[in-house]
């Protein structure tokens, strides 16, 4: 609900705040007729004989009101607009009163003077209006001080027994790829989807084929129709493993200097340093064997 501020006055600045002559007038005659219209129970019938007879003895006065308040629309506003400017006004000053939290205040204030304005004929008929009028203003700066006073302790209250929990941002447990986010733009991408899909909002990008924005050895992309880019990293590369040549398992044999690989053996007669002959050692492709 909007309450209306003070001045720097202290008044509230309601639609009766530094009103006209005439218009305080013309006001207190709308709230007689909005008391008229909605105070409907029994009690309150007074209220609609005392506006009744506001209108039957006042029709100059009341008349020549509404003349004056016409003429200071149109020097305000200008021949064009005054009248747009008024309606507008007094649809305000008529819904201002028909405020439902302060209906039963309100009727009962225009009860309590109704016996007075079933009396009013010609020139008494202003003045009563500028004393009157403040009588109904009163049932609304109660109905407002008191709406801001409940502001005040339902703040203190939620202050001291149900304070607001800080707000903490949470994401699911997710394993993002680590360096997937760099876009040949410079551009860094907001967001991973649990399926790796990362996300970055571009609002002048196109589609991927009009103006990619992620470099192609990291993946694809492509842009929505609100300007956001997905980026689709690149599949996975799976390189077989390279082959290797067996190692034989056993001795490995040693060519012997001199001997034609195509013989099946070879004998080699040796002497040592005294002259003495060294036992014949045979050579093959298999395994050396002691002759002994």
């Amino acid at each position: 609900m909007s309450i209306p501020f003070r001045g720097p006055d202290g008044q509230r600045q309601t639609v009766n705040y530094g009103i006209s002559q005439a218009q305080t007038l013309w006001n207190f005659r709308s709230a007689m007729n909005v008391a008229a219209l909605n105070c409907l129970a029994p009690k309150y019938a007074p209220i609609l004989d005392a506006y009744t007879g506001l209108l039957d003895n006042n029709k100059k006065v009341l008349s020549s009101a509404n003349k004056t308040v016409e003429s200071e629309f149109r020097e305000r506003y200008g021949k064009a607009e005054f009248r747009s400017e008024l309606d507008n006004y007094m649809t305000r000053v008529y819904n201002y009163y028909a405020l439902p939290p302060v209906t039963k205040n309100f009727c009962d204030t225009a009860l309590s003077i109704s016996p007075a304005v079933a009396m009013l004929e010609g020139a008494t008929l202003p003045a009563f209006a500028m004393g009157a009028l403040p009588q109904f203003e009163e049932v609304f700066e109660d109905f407002y001080t008191q709406y801001e006073q409940y502001r005040v302790n339902v703040a203190a209250w939620d202050a001291e027994y149900n304070p607001r929990p800080a707000l903490v941002t949470t994401f699911p447990d997710m394993a993002p790829p680590e360096s997937s986010g760099v876009m040949s733009n410079g551009a860094i991408s907001t967001g991973v989807m649990s399926n790796g899909v990362m996300v970055a909002s571009d609002g002048n990008v196109g589609t991927s084929d009009q103006n990619p924005m992620i470099d192609p050895a990291f993946g694809t992309s492509t842009t929505n129709g609100n300007g956001l880019t997905v980026f689709q990293p690149a599949p996975s590369v799976v390189t077989n493993p390279v082959e290797e040549t067996p190692v034989p398992m056993g001795p490995v044999v040693q060519p012997i200097p001199g001997v034609n690989d195509n013989d099946a053996s070879a004998t080699a007669t040796e002497t040592d340093d005294k002259g003495d002959e060294i036992p014949d050692m045979t050579a093959s492709v298999g395994p050396v064997i002691d002759s002994k």
